[in-house]
């Protein structure tokens, strides 16, 4: 049986901007010396639109899945619901569901490469924003063993960190299905800015919420969900 406190979340991230020569000066040098350093192919106001999303310095939080469980006499339904709006207030409603609906010094958090994108992300964007971090998500000061939270991918690693599983080559090899589309990083951004597809990226959110908890319940050797409700 899952532990029952226990959430699954997937940011969904896009860069601060639209355009590059809209940025402030000093954030157009200082993504210039991040696509330098980073030694990427073609122009800074390229890789800008492609990859600033990914950094928390130069990207905004536009919405989070959350996956909550609930124990039944024969296993666990699960509920899925997205965060969104303004990026200080999903991130202040995120923060009051852990901080009200949980004992949030048991919660354990769960993401599919969690631990190197979305907990650090969170964390970055809500001390950018001023907002107190809630105990599962306070980890500056902590080693990386004191990190409770789980990550699939690293569950998937069984102690190989020489690659990377893409959550749904992982969920197509475990035979987990999903019926709805998922946007990459790159069309994620370009909805959010361009296309205004705000509903599309939602349930890319809810969407890699389902798989990972489903791909989790696999590695622990959990029978599938008796009940799955997508808000």
């Amino acid at each position: 049986m899952l532990p029952d406190q226990l959430l699954i979340i997937s940011v969904e991230t896009a860069s601060q901007s639209d355009d590059f020569h809209s940025l402030p000066e000093q954030w157009q040098n200082l993504w210039r010396k991040k696509h330098k350093m980073k030694g990427w192919q073609g122009n800074a106001e390229d890789s800008y639109l492609k990859k600033a999303g990914i950094y928390a310095e130069f990207g905004q939080i536009i919405s989070i899945g959350a996956g909550i469980f609930k124990k039944t006499e024969d296993g666990q339904n699960l509920r899925i619901k997205a965060f969104q709006g303004p990026e200080a207030t999903l991130l202040e409603d995120f923060f009051r569901m852990i901080n009200t609906k949980f004992d949030r010094n048991r919660l354990i958090l769960c993401a599919h490469n969690g631990k190197e994108f979305d907990f650090p992300y969170l964390c970055r964007r809500a001390v950018i924003l001023g907002l107190p971090l809630p105990p599962p998500l306070d980890l500056s000061t902590k080693r990386p063993a004191q990190n409770k939270n789980w990550d699939t991918s690293e569950m998937w690693r069984f102690g190989d960190y020489k690659g990377y599983t893409p959550l749904t080559l992982l969920a197509t090899a475990l035979g987990v299905q999903a019926e709805m589309r998922i946007l990459s990083g790159g069309e994620v951004n370009n909805a959010f800015h361009h296309e205004l597809a705000n509903d599309d990226i939602h349930e890319t959110a809810k969407t890699n919420v389902l798989l990972t908890a489903q791909v989790m319940a696999k590695l622990k050797n959990e029978k599938p969900f008796q009940e799955i409700t997508i808000l």
